[in-house]
């Protein structure tokens, strides 16, 4: 059997006689993604909105948590966060230490846009949403934040014969 590349540490299943491709993840797999890894952020910060209670404050800390979060990851867990977990989706490749920390400041600023608006709460969101990422996904096959930092996830299926 010949293998054309390699994914990043030992993240294909290891099912002998089963053959793999892969497929860039869809929009709605990097979305299921986000979405967990900001309710993990949100979770971390409650302590915090306890204290500050909703305010400016609170907002910045949970942006500094989800920084923090995505740094944890790429430096303890094999850069795969629990919302590629879940969503069953794989670095396509293995990326340089700059490369994850360009993406993780991007992402972090994409994810910022939950908790900051300008006209009425999640407007930067929907913007960010609708304008910006899904396009960009569309077209490119990844995120703004994935595309900039030259990065990109696939999902791993199942070769039919």
């Amino acid at each position: 059997m010949k293998k054309t590349r390699n994914l990043h540490i030992e993240q294909l299943p290891q099912l002998s006689g089963v053959l793999y491709e892969e497929k860039t993840s869809n929009p709605l797999e990097k979305l299921g993604a986000s979405v967990l890894n900001a309710i993990i952020a949100f979770g971390l910060s409650v302590p915090f909105l306890i204290i500050l209670g909703p305010t400016i404050y609170w907002r910045i800390s949970v942006i500094v948590l989800f920084g923090l979060y995505e740094s944890f990851i790429f430096i303890f867990q094999k850069d795969r966060c629990f919302g590629m977990k879940v969503m069953d989706t794989y670095w396509k490749k293995h990326y340089t230490f700059r490369q994850h920390l360009m993406f993780n400041i991007f992402y972090t600023i994409s994810f910022s846009t939950a908790l900051i608006y300008i006209w009425f709460p999640l407007d930067l969101l929907i913007i960010n949403l609708l304008f910006i990422q899904l396009p960009m996904s569309l077209i490119t096959g990844t995120t703004l934040h994935g595309y900039l930092s030259g990065m990109e996830t696939v999902k791993i299926v199942p070769k039919k014969s």
